[in-house]
């Protein structure tokens, strides 16, 4: 899940690191500059900073909103979550594992 998280984030900002402080100032300052006449202060690029990182994602709210009524707590979501590669993992362990050794059990009776 890893993986995919940083995949999602080279895709989204460009960079397997994009969330360095000074990559975030520099990236802040230049998207506020675009729309003030002036220089932009370190206290309003700061405060800028904080208030975008308080303010949620709106489509996220309706997500969680509709889940919620749909009754998808968090034990469902882990349970999801971890059923498919669980099965993975069994399937491949039986392929793997048990299988060669009943057939080799088949081989050493004949």
């Amino acid at each position: 899940m890893h993986f995919f998280l940083q995949l999602r984030d080279l895709m989204t900002y460009g960079s397997w690191s994009p969330f360095t402080l000074e990559k975030l100032m520099a990236h802040k300052r230049a998207k506020l500059q675009q729309n003030a006449a002036e220089s932009v202060t370190d206290e309003a690029l700061c405060s800028s900073i904080v208030g975008s990182a308080t303010r949620t994602n709106e489509a996220w709210n309706t997500r969680a909103e509709v889940l919620e009524h749909q009754g998808s707590g968090y034990v469902q979501e882990t349970f999801m979550l971890y059923l498919l590669p669980s099965l993975l993992v069994t399937t491949l362990t039986f392929m793997f594992e048990v299988r060669p050794w009943r057939q080799n059990g088949k081989q050493a009776k004949e």
